[in-house]
């Protein structure tokens, strides 16, 4: 009887353990299917990389703004059949023209332009202009390059050997691989944000510049019109004298003004306009005229059908010794009528 109701007791109490075995795997069941946020690894996005707020670029090495005086002696003769070719494809017909034509486009900031008409001695009566440039050059930097600059990288030799210093080696290696190409993406990164700056200052500087140079390019020329018709209207009652002098009068007058202003500028350069004829064998002594501070001399010859042909040769050859010997060390350059215009921009880097 007992053991009967042991046994009862017994299956009872399995019956109510397996019920709460079902009952909590149950419940296991439902919160599995239960709907809602589920904790997950999810990467980080790339970061974006941003800029240094120190960067910036550098000046060129020896970065200076260049001015040059430029002094222009023409005389006004007849071109003949030889018209002064210009850049554009026309013809000037008269030389006061050409020159008046060319300022603006030989000036640049800072420049100072003297010009003399041969065949007046005095220094009052040749004078028939003078220019400033009173702009000054934008600030100019130096375009960015990539930084090359990495960690050795100690290539191995044949194939680590097993053990720890051959794996410690293949891991150093790998180490300074990894290093390097941190290094490189970094520069790149940086050289991109460089070449942004660079960008944005050149289209800003051009941006603002434009107007500026635009309008001073636009002074200088109606101040070398008025000028120049000024002069014109002036040379009534006064005969020039071309005697075969009046070259050295012009060098004269022209050292006049080389000797103040041109220690202010960086280069001085002559520019003469004149077929150099008649000339003289025996030119005056005693002459104040000083050419050593002069870098460079252009001279256009309008009538020379060819340049090199001896009847204009002669006469190079004959100012060639009277440059030098008046303090220019160089040699001049002469051209005549042909693509004239075009030769003088080049000349002067325009």
């Amino acid at each position: 009887m007992k053991t009967s109701q042991r046994r009862a007791r017994k299956s009872l109490a399995i019956i109510i353990l397996s019920i709460l075995i079902l009952t909590i795997l149950g419940s296991c069941n439902k919160i599995q299917n239960i709907a809602g946020p589920v904790s997950t690894w999810t990467p980080l996005p790339s970061a974006t990389p941003t800029c240094p707020l120190d960067i910036g670029l550098s000046t060129p090495v020896g970065w200076s703004t260049s001015t040059r005086m430029i002094v222009i002696l023409y005389k006004p003769q007849s071109l003949g059949a030889q018209n002064l070719q210009l850049k554009d494809g026309g013809t000037a017909q008269d030389i006061p023209s050409f020159v008046k034509r060319i300022i603006p486009k030989i000036m640049e900031p800072g420049d100072q332009t003297s010009v003399f008409q041969l065949g007046y001695k005095r220094y009052e009566d040749a004078r028939v202009t003078r220019l400033y440039s009173y702009i000054s050059r934008p600030q100019l930097y130096d375009t960015p390059s990539l930084n090359k600059i990495l960690p050795t990288v100690v290539k191995l030799v044949g194939t680590p050997q097993p053990g720890l210093v051959g794996v410690a080696t293949a891991n150093g290696y790998k180490a300074q691989e990894t290093a390097a190409a941190a290094v490189a993406t970094a520069n790149k990164i940086e050289y991109d944000c460089r070449i942004n700056l660079w960008n944005g200052n050149a289209q800003f500087t051009a941006t603002a510049w434009d107007p500026i140079q635009n309008t001073e390019l636009g002074n200088i020329s109606g101040t070398a019109t008025a000028d120049f018709g000024n002069f014109e209207q002036n040379l009534f009652g006064k005969k020039p004298s071309y005697s075969g002098w009046e070259l050295y009068d012009g060098l004269v007058n022209a050292t006049i003004d080389l000797k103040t202003d041109c220690s202010e500028y960086n280069q001085c350069v002559l520019v003469v306009v004149d077929d150099l004829l008649p000339w003289i064998n025996n030119p005056p002594s005693n002459l104040q005229i000083d050419l050593s501070e002069i870098s460079n001399i252009y001279v256009i010859m309008p009538n020379c059908k060819d340049i090199n042909q001896p009847s204009c040769t002669m006469f190079q050859d004959y100012w060639n010794k009277e440059f030098k010997n008046y303090g220019f060390n160089a040699t001049p350059v002469y051209w005549n009528a042909n693509r004239v215009e075009e030769n003088l921009l080049t000349a002067f880097g325009r």
